[in-house]
């Protein structure tokens, strides 16, 4: 199969040219996690600093509300900071129900239709079970620490996924309503969780660690997604690489490696997405010079709709002028 092929968003990147890029902001980011961890505790590495701020959880029993909570703190330090506009539309923060055991250790979030009138949109948590063996749930708890809380809340509520579709569900033509780029969307989530970052907000004193290794894991994915699609791995050596490398407990490695491997091109959008977003950001930065507002440029972004950066680029500049 043309690899390229899959998504007319990535015509004209070619793989080892995805391979490199992914490559390139795996070492970057690795370079990062050990200067973090050094201005942090010194003699201690960042995989050991990750794991012992994964000991820090909320009540087992009390996960929702931990969520809810963080959801909230996330939806008014945007307000306060005037990061980006608010939507009307709330989030619900609820247990993910019983008929779902294979959910993952962590949030999910569903946004409404793109033609619902009502807008709210909803981030399930999937609980614990009681039943489950001691080291099943030490597992589970671990993924709910409160550093990967706060960044779950950045990511998937405020001002990640559920801001970007709530306002691209509201915002022009019935078309751009039905655009669906994940370089878009993916990208954005993980724009949101650096920009939130940038500005302070953290569950926890290792939350930047959290936030590095999460992009690690976004790099880790080109990487893969490339490989799988290509041949050069097998699931199992892709699972391999996402462990040892993003460190990363080994039943989530596979099953991002057969999410990779079913869905091309969705592992390379995130960090290619952030990285477009980025760069919009700067350019925008440099052609507008002292009249450049934060707020307003994520405004004129997200009112575009779930396009690819790419095709915003000039409608974006002319809003803001």
């Amino acid at each position: 199969m043309d690899w390229r092929l899959e998504h007319e968003h990535l015509v004209g990147y070619r793989c080892a040219d995805l391979d490199a890029f992914g490559r390139e902001h795996v070492a970057r980011v690795l370079e990062e996690l050990e200067l973090e961890a050094r201005s942090l505790a010194p003699g201690r590495s960042w995989q050991q600093q990750i794991r012992e701020a994964e000991t820090r959880q909320p009540e087992a029993l009390r996960l929702r509300e931990a969520y809810g909570t963080e959801v909230e703190r996330a939806r008014a330090f945007v307000a306060e900071k005037r990061l980006a506009p608010e939507t009307p539309a709330p989030i619900e923060v609820i247990e993910a129900p019983g008929f779902a055991p294979s959910a993952p250790p962590w949030a999910t979030y569903h946004a409404s239709g793109a033609f619902d009138e009502d807008r709210t949109g909803w981030l399930e948590v999937t609980p614990i079970d009681p039943s489950r063996a001691r080291d099943g749930v030490g597992a589970t708890m671990r993924a709910h620490c409160r550093a990967a809380i706060a960044l779950t809340a950045a990511h998937a509520a405020y001002p990640g996924r559920h801001l970007q579709r709530t306002i691209a569900h509201g915002n022009g033509s019935r078309l751009r309503r039905l655009a669906d780029s994940p370089i878009l969307f993916e990208g954005w989530a993980l724009y949101a969780e650096d920009l939130m970052g940038e500005h302070g907000f953290a569950g926890d004193p290792a939350g930047r660690l959290f936030q590095l290794r999460n992009l690690l894991e976004r790099a880790c994915g080109v990487v893969v997604d490339v490989a799988l699609q290509t041949g050069a791995m097998t699931l199992a050596m892709a699972a391999d690489y996402l462990s040892e490398t993003a460190l990363i407990d080994r039943p989530d490695a596979e099953r991002e490696a057969r999410a990779c491997a079913l869905r091309p091109t969705q592992g390379v959008s995130a960090l290619l997405g952030k990285t477009m977003l980025t760069e919009l950001r700067d350019e925008t930065r440099r052609r507008l010079g002292g009249r450049f507002n934060l707020h307003d440029f994520h405004a004129a972004l997200l009112a575009s709709g779930t396009v690819p950066p790419s095709l915003i680029r000039e409608e974006l500049l002319e809003r803001l002028r």
